[in-house]
């Protein structure tokens, strides 16, 4: 049985990463640590508390307590970089964009797969 004592989601308030969130949510554990991440581009973090606050609500109709973080920057190495200072077993994010739009602009689920410093689950 998996068992991951952190968990971070990643979480953009998408279909996808709703989808994330209640995937982690099913591979809590007790003694789990769930952290709901939000990334922002520098200037846009007003919106993130709101973001948060729907992944609040989503999860308490759960009965699930989780942790919010908003980081600043690249996605990919923001969720990362959280994961490697948290020391987390895992990261959860959607597939997220359509497939037009991932190779314009390149999926943090991909980046994520290739150089994360622990186990990674792609929601479809």
């Amino acid at each position: 049985m998996f068992s991951a004592r952190i968990i971070i989601v990643g979480y953009d308030g998408s279909e996808s990463s709703v989808r994330a969130l209640d995937r982690a949510t099913e591979l809590a554990t007790y003694g789990s640590r769930i952290v709901v991440a939000h990334v922002v581009v520098p200037g846009s973090q007003e919106l993130a508390g709101e973001v948060l606050d729907e992944a609040d609500e989503h999860l308490e109709h759960r009965h699930v307590i989780s942790e919010r973080r908003v980081l600043t920057g690249a996605p990919a190495e923001q969720l990362m970089e959280l994961a490697r200072e948290l020391n987390a077993g895992l990261i959860v994010v959607g597939n997220g964009k359509s497939t037009l739009e991932r190779i314009l602009a390149g999926s943090v689920s991909s980046a994520i797969i290739h150089h994360a410093p622990c186990d990674v689950l792609v929601v479809r």
